[in-house]
Order: C-alpha cells, then structure tokens, then sequence
C-alpha cells in the first residue's frame, strides 16, 4: 500500500469535513494537486517537500499508514543523504560518509524490493543498516543517521529497535531542527502504537511537549490516538485547520474545542468579526465624507453555529477578508491623496491670481482711479481703443481704429498702461492694416511682413461700445473674440487716460478672480482636512485589524528531512 494511496484516503475524509464547513475551494485546490503529488512519489529522487505538511497531519491521527510512509521515506534515503555536507570533525565526517553510503544502501533495498527482487533487497538491506551503525557508533549526535537507521530497521522487521532509533533521532534534531525532530517522533510513537506499547508512545510524545510546543501535530496525536482531549484545546489553538482532523477521527470534544476557540480574543471568528466591524466603520465614514471611487468594501461572512464549520470557516476566510480590506485601505489612500492633491493645486491657483491682482494694483497705486468719458459714440469709434474682455489673462489683444480707414493690432503681455506711450498709428512693429464697413459688419486684416496676416470679421454693438469679432490666426487656428471700448481723455493723455481704464478694469476682474479662487482653495482645504480627520481612527483600526488578522501563526510543521547540517 502506497503512501499516495493512503494520503487520497485521508484526503477524502478532510474533503467530507470541509463540505460541511462550506469551504470547498479551499480543498480543490488540494484535489489538483493529487496529479503532482503521483509524480512526486514515482521516482527515487522525488522530494517529501512538498506533501510533508499533509503526511505528518496523517501521522498523527492514524497509524495505518506508517508501513508506506516508512517505505517511501526509505525510497528517498539517497536524497536525505546527498544533503550532507563535510564537517570539520574528523568524527563528524567519517560518520557522515558511513550515512551517505547507508541511505544509498537503503534507497537500492527498497527500489529492489519494489522491483521484486527480495533477496537482493535483503542484502542491501543488511548493508544499509551495518553501514547507517557504524555511522551512529562513530558519532552518536548525528541524527540523520539514526533517521534512516530507524527506517531500516523498520524495515527488517524491528519494530521497538526502529522506534527507538528514531526517539533519538528526534532527541537529537530537537533544538537544531525542530521540525525534522518533530517528524521523528510521530513516527517512532506510531511504532510504539503498533506494538501495543500505546504508555510509551504516549510518554514519549509528552516528553517532548515543551521543547516541541508549537507543533500542533503532537497535540492532535495525543488527543486523537490516546483521549487526551485537553491537547486538542492547543492543537486547535495552533491550527484550526486540524479541527477537521479532529472530527474525521471521532473525537467526541472537537465540536466544544471548537466553539470556545471561536469565542476566544485571538481566534479565527473573533478575528474575522473584528476586521470585519473595521472595515464596515470606515466605509461609513468615507461615505459620511463624501469620498468617491471607494468601491472595496468586504462583506460580512455568514457563519454557520459556533463549532467546527464555524472555526474552518473562518479560518479559511481570514485570507479573502484581509484582501478586501486592504484594497479598501488602498482605495481610501488614493481618495485622500486626491482630494490633498486637488487642494495644493487650488492654492496654486489662489497664490497665480492674487499675483495678478498684485501686479494691477502696484501700477494703479500712484495714480487717482478715472471715470470713463462721455464722448459721442462712432462705428467704429476712434477716441480710443478696443480691448479683449477676458480679463484677467497673461496676454492682451489691442485694436485701435482712425477715421482715415487705418487699424492698429497689439497682443502683448503688458498692461494697457504700460503699452499707451507707443500705442499710437506709425510706430514701427505694428501690425496693421485697413478696415471696412457694411452697416454694423467690420472686416479687416493686419499684417507684418516678417509675421503674416490675421483676419477679423464681426459686427460692432452697444453704441460702438463692443465689437463681436471672429478671428483667422496666423496658425490656421479659428476662435471667437469679444473687446470692449476704452475711451481716451484730450489728445495730450489720450493714451494714458485710456490705459488707465483698461487697468482699472482689469484690476476688478482680477480681484474677482482672486476672491474666487481663495474660496475655492479654502473649501477644497477644508474638505481634505475633514476628511483626513474623520478618517484618520477608522483607518488606523482597520490597519490594526488587518495585522492581527493576517500575522501568521508561530508553529513547528513537521518535515521529513532537515536543513543541510553546518
């Protein structure tokens, strides 16, 4: 009987256990890896690695299965020997050397009785266990040795001689290995079993309790294999998985056990409710904020009555919970990046505005604010000037109009105040050019010869006082014009008059632009430190609920083989 045919087994009863729990996927992903675990077992050279964890589980409840568990161990033997490294000791080394040669000699046996060749498979046998002998003779602490050497002599048919080979395997491997110790004693308390000496099993597994504690698989032995149902309360305390173990077995207590873990601070359903309360108080409060994209949110697990289900449930939930939460987390962090993000920017904007109104301000401050003048309207009118109402802007678009048909154009970055002294027809570098009129339509185009030409169409309104233009940049590009008229004062400060208005105007649509933008930039504030604020709690305690939840569980494993020795 092969060691995968008895893990199916015991893979079907744990499959029955978490049907009840409602925790399918969790199993089938042991299922497929049934396939891999054929391939594993098939060749000398396989690795225990990767089933080790399932087997010592099946080591602990059950003894049925030690004959094809003893034979596969002794089917790799080459391989736990070929993890050996030359020590310093001349002991050490000559024992080392006496192993490698023993668990060659082993693996040879079992391929050779598997091959039906039982003479041959006694010869090697024999040599295995001369060799793996000697080994231990030479240097008595190297347990390795006594492993394979237990395993042999199981092999022969000496039964008590192997389990005591192995007790002090796992003696010796107890403080370097704790895991490969582990492992050795749950085979050498099963062959104690299957001699009937279930006192010195039992001894020996207590033995071992303290330097060996976190091994859930030695309390689940001792409450399975012999009624101590007090060992179960620990086991469980370390694995709850193993409360499937428990109730495939028959132990009367594992449904209690079970139902008090669930109640315990730092069991599975307590953690669970715990970050699920978490993650539920804080989508109330990004809702009560108003924060957008949050879209995370875990939902509450239905759990059935406190128990066995119970406890596999929510262990095997703990994972997808912890996921959801902290994607949330993610979610709620990116929102109140944006929202601080959104409010830096609204200062940016507050800060370029009130430098605009500044830089209106500090050219009208020396001169006393004018009224416009009351001169008689004209299509289009020339006592001054046309000016681009989108006020506040980095560049300024100017027209000017003479009775003599002539029109000045003027983009500059300036104010009017400052471009007055040469906005006047004749200066060089202007472009220019001749208007028509067609009732209340206006065309024309300017242009300079190293620049190009820009055509303009509209109509003027409100008395002369605005002009509608479409404009045909130089570019290609197309878009839409409104200007305003600012009107001029006599002839000796007609420029300066009229770029005193055109500032003072500008000068009010800024101050409207600064006052607007600092709203903005305050609310845009208020709300990202509101939020940060209401959140800050709930995300911390989310934050501490997800540590708890996902902080692994300090435990020994089992594992069929040691670390390379050093």
């Amino acid at each position: 009987m092969s060691a995968l045919f008895e893990l199916e087994r015991w893979r079907e009863r744990q499959f029955n256990e978490h049907q009840r729990a409602q925790i399918i996927d969790r199993m089938d992903q042991h299922v497929v890896g049934m396939s891999e675990l054929a391939g594993m077992l098939s060749g000398v050279e396989s690795s225990v690695g990767a089933i080790e964890g399932d087997l010592a589980r099946l080591v602990a409840v059950t003894d049925e299965a030690l004959p094809a568990i003893v034979e596969h161990i002794a089917l790799v033997a080459k391989r736990l020997g070929g993890i050996e490294e030359m020590l310093a000791s001349p002991t050490e080394t000559a024992a080392t050397e006496l192993f490698r040669r023993g668990s060659h000699a082993l693996a040879s046996a079992t391929e050779l009785s598997q091959q039906d060749s039982p003479e041959l498979a006694s010869e090697w046998l024999e040599e295995a266990t001369s060799d793996l002998s000697r080994a231990v003779e030479t240097y008595p602490y190297h347990f390795e040795a006594w492993y394979l050497l237990g395993i042999a002599l199981e092999r022969q048919g000496s039964t008590e001689a192997a389990a005591e080979a192995l007790s002090r395997c796992a003696r010796f491997s107890a403080a370097e290995s704790p895991e490969f110790s582990a492992w050795a004693l749950l085979i050498s308390a099963g062959l104690y079993r299957r001699l009937k000496l279930h006192d010195k099993a039992a001894d020996l597994l207590h033995k071992f309790l303290k330097p060996l504690d976190l091994c859930a698989e030695i309390h689940l032995s001792l409450a399975v294999m012999h009624n101590e149902n007090d060992q179960l309360i620990r086991a469980l305390e370390l694995a709850p998985m193993l409360a499937a173990d428990a109730r495939a077995e028959g132990v009367a207590s594992a449904e209690a056990v079970a139902a008090d873990l669930c109640q315990q601070d730092d069991g599975p359903v307590t953690r669970l409710r715990s970050l699920e309360d978490a993650a539920r108080n804080l989508a109330q409060s990004v809702q009560t904020v108003g924060l957008e994209d949050i879209d995370a949110l875990p939902g509450v697990l239905s759990l059935p009555q406190l128990g066995v289900d119970a406890l596999l449930a929510a262990e095997a939930n703990l994972p997808v919970i912890v996921a959801a939460a902290g994607k949330l987390l993610e979610q709620v962090a990116a929102s109140l990046q944006n929202l601080e993000g959104g409010a830096a920017e609204a200062r940016t904007r507050a800060a370029k505005a009130e430098s605009e109104a500044r830089k209106y301000a500090d050219t009208l401050q020396t001169v006393p604010e004018i009224q416009d003048c009351d001169l008689l309207p004209a299509h289009p009118r020339f006592d001054g000037f046309y000016q681009e109402s989108s006020y506040p802007s980095s560049t300024h678009s100017f027209l000017r109009f003479y009775s003599s048909g002539e029109v000045i154009d003027v983009t500059t970055t300036g104010t009017a105040l400052q471009i007055a002294a040469w906005f006047l027809r004749g200066h060089e570098g202007l472009m220019q050019g001749e208007y028509q009129l067609q009732g209340a339509a206006i065309s024309f185009t300017t242009r300079r010869r190293e620049i190009g030409a820009i055509s303009y169409s509209g109509r003027i309104v409100d008395g002369a006082a605005r002009m509608y233009l479409e404009v045909h940049h130089i570019n290609g590009h197309r878009s839409s014009r409104s200007y305003d008229f600012t009107p001029v004062g006599p002839p000796d400060d007609e420029a300066e008059r009229a770029a005193r208005l055109a500032d003072q105007r500008a000068h009010r649509s800024a101050l409207e632009a600064q006052e607007g933008s600092r709203r903005t930039a305050l609310e845009a504030q208020e709300k990202s430190q509101l939020a940060g604020d209401a959140l800050d709690m709930p995300l911390q305690a989310l934050t501490t609920a997800i540590q708890i939840a996902a902080a692994p569980r300090h435990r020994i494993v089992p594992q069929a083989h040691p670390q390379a020795r050093r």
